[in-house]
C-alpha cells in the first residue's frame, strides 16, 4: 500500500505542553504508512531538537511579527496557500489558533482535522470569534475535531453548539524516554535538601497559579513544616515571584531554576509533584509525573479527573482556591503513609498512558479520513 502524506501545522516547537506532545506523536508514527512534514508558522523552539531525522521540518516564517494572529484576515485562498501548500492526504492543525481559521478555508476535497487543547469556555481564541455562526462555519469545515480530554469536549460542545465529528484521543507520551531522562543527576548546585521535596513544572505565568502556591509554602514554612519547593520553568512573572520569595525570606525553601531541557530529574527527585494552576487542557506535565512514579496533587481542572480519576484513586484533586490547596498539601506532606499510597498508585496508574495506544488512536483516525469511513 502506498504510503500518505500527512501535514501537521502548528504555530512553533517552543517550550509548551502541546509542542513537546506533538514531536512525540510524529516521532512515532508508522513511518511505513505515513510522510510526515510538521511545518511551524515561526521557525522557533527548541523541541525542534527532538525530532526525527524521518520528518520533514518546515517553517512559513524565520521570526514572529506583530499581527501575526490577524493572518487569517487576509485574502482567504492566498493565505491558506501560502501555509498548506503541497499535497496532503491529511492536514493536521494541532493547536487551537490562527491557523484553524486558515485551514478551515481548505478545498471541500482536502481532509482536515483540527485538535483542541483547552478549556474552551475560557479560550481567548473562541472569544476572538465575532459570532456563534461564525464559530461553527470555522470548525463545521473540519472532518474531525479533536479533543485530548473529556472535559476539553465538553466545554467546546458547551460554547459551539456542534456535537458531530468530535473524537477524543489523549496526548502522546514518549513514556521510556522520559524514564530516561528522569535518571539524569541534578548537578548544577539547584538542588534542594528537604524533608519532603515538592516539584512544579510549567510557564512562569499567571495561570499556573504559582503565586498562591509560594503563600501556600510560606504558611507551611511558617508552621515548621519541613517542606521545599522546586518550579521549573521561566516567563513573565520571574521577577515577582523571585521578589515574593526575597520577601517572604523563602531563599532556602524555594527555588527558580529556569526552563530546564530535562525537567524530569527534578521531578523524580521529588516526593510531590504539585500542579497549583487556575487552569489546564490536559496537563501533559501531571501525566509525566505519573509515568514517573511521583504522586500528584492538583486543583480542579480540566482533565485532571482523567488523569488522576474522578474519586482521586491515582492522586490528590483539591478545589480550585488557595485555602484548599493549602489544607490538601499539609493534610499530604504529613501523612507519610498517604504520600506512599499515592506513589503505587500512580506507578499502577502509568501504563494507562502508553506511546503505542495514543499513537495507534491517531492513526485509525487518519486511516478512516483518507478511506472515506
Amino acid at each position: 500500500m502506498a504510503k500518505k502524506n500527512v501535514l501537521f501545522l502548528i504555530n512553533n516547537l517552543g517550550g509548551g505542553g502541546a509542542e513537546k506532545v506533538l514531536v512525540n506523536l510524529v516521532n512515532n508514527l508508522d513511518k511505513n504508512k505515513y510522510y510526515v512534514t510538521l511545518r511551524t508558522l515561526i521557525d522557533h523552539g527548541e523541541n525542534k531538537e527532538d525530532l526525527n531525522r524521518t520528518i520533514i521540518y518546515e517553517s512559513i516564517f524565520k521570526k514572529g511579527f506583530k499581527g501575526i494572529n490577524f493572518l487569517h484576515l487576509l485574502p482567504k485562498t492566498y493565505i491558506y496557500n501560502k501555509i498548506a501548500y503541497g499535497q496532503f492526504d491529511v492536514i493536521i492543525v494541532y493547536l487551537h489558533g490562527v491557523l484553524t481559521k486558515i485551514v478551515a478555508n481548505a478545498p471541500s476535497s482536502q481532509k482536515t482535522i483540527a485538535y483542541l487543547h483547552s478549556n474552551m469556555e475560557h479560550s481567548p481564541f473562541i472569544k476572538s470569534f465575532k459570532s456563534k455562526k461564525k464559530l461553527q462555519s470555522c470548525f463545521n469545515s473540519y472532518n474531525a475535531i479533536v479533543s485530548v480530554s473529556k472535559s476539553v469536549e465538553e466545554s467546546f460542545k458547551n460554547v459551539s453548539g456542534i456535537d458531530n465529528n468530535l473524537h477524543l484521543i489523549y496526548n502522546t507520551f514518549d513514556v521510556q524516554g522520559i524514564k530516561d531522562k528522569s535518571l539524569e543527576n541534578i548537578e548544577d548546585g539547584s538542588k534542594l535538601i528537604g524533608e519532603i521535596k515538592l516539584c512544579s513544572v510549567g510557564k512562569l505565568n499567571k495561570v499556573k497559579g504559582y503565586q498562591r502556591l509560594l503563600k501556600v509554602v510560606k504558611r507551611l514554612v511558617a508552621e515548621d513544616i519541613h517542606i521545599t519547593l522546586t518550579i521549573v520553568g521561566e516567563g513573565r512573572e520571574r521577577r515577582t515571584l523571585e521578589d515574593f520569595i526575597t520577601r517572604s525570606q523563602l531563599q532556602n525553601y524555594v527555588k527558580l531554576v529556569g526552563f530546564q531541557l530535562n525537567p524530569y530529574k527534578y521531578i523524580a527527585d521529588s516526593d510531590l509533584f504539585v500542579c497549583s494552576s487556575f487552569s489546564e487542557g490536559f496537563s501533559s506535565v501531571v501525566v509525566e509525573s505519573i509515568i514517573l512514579g511521583v504522586p500528584v496533587l492538583s486543583t480542579d481542572c480540566a482533565g485532571m479527573h482523567e488523569i488522576l480519576g474522578k474519586n482521586n484513586e491515582y492522586g490528590m484533586i483539591v478545589e480550585n482556591d488557595e485555602e484548599s490547596l493549602y489544607r490538601g498539601l499539609k493534610d499530604i506532606v504529613l501523612d507519610s503513609e498517604l504520600l506512599q499510597q499515592y506513589k503505587r498508585k500512580a506507578e499502577k496508574r502509568a501504563s494507562f498512558f502508553s506511546t503505542e495506544k495514543a499513537v495507534l488512536d491517531v492513526e485509525n483516525l487518519i486511516d478512516k479520513l483518507i478511506n472515506n469511513e
